[in-house]
């Protein structure tokens, strides 16, 4: 008897380890999938010195943490976007505004506007 526990014990450690992973079969953790992202809230127009805050909004699964979004000006002679997606109109002109999630993107054109100043 003795001869057989060490083959009692492989066939049993080979059956635990098939058992595992039975939803991803290489048995690493489930892939970041972003199937959508979408600039949900924009200005259409933002006045030069003034700020205008975009949202976003990424459908994802098996993301955790959530993906990360990145923000990007057509012109940041006309207007820059900080990380969190807020601009800074610079210059009147037209830009558009692109947020991008693990080669998904969405983009919005937002019109700058000059500061007409003080009427006299």
């Amino acid at each position: 008897m003795p001869r057989f526990r060490p083959l009692v014990a492989l066939l049993l450690a080979a059956t635990t380890l098939s058992a595992c992973g039975d939803d991803d079969p290489t048995g690493g953790d489930p892939v970041c999938e972003v199937s959508n992202v979408a600039i949900t809230q924009a200005p259409q127009t933002i006045t030069v010195g003034n700020l205008g805050t975009l949202q976003v909004q990424v459908t994802a699964m098996n993301c955790d943490p959530a993906p990360v979004v990145t923000w990007a000006s057509s012109n940041t002679n006309f207007a820059v976007v900080s990380p969190s997606g807020v601009v800074t109109a610079i210059a009147a002109g037209n830009v558009t505004i692109t947020a991008s999630a693990r080669g998904k993107s969405s983009n919005v054109p937002i019109q700058i506007v000059g500061n007409s100043g003080p009427i006299s």
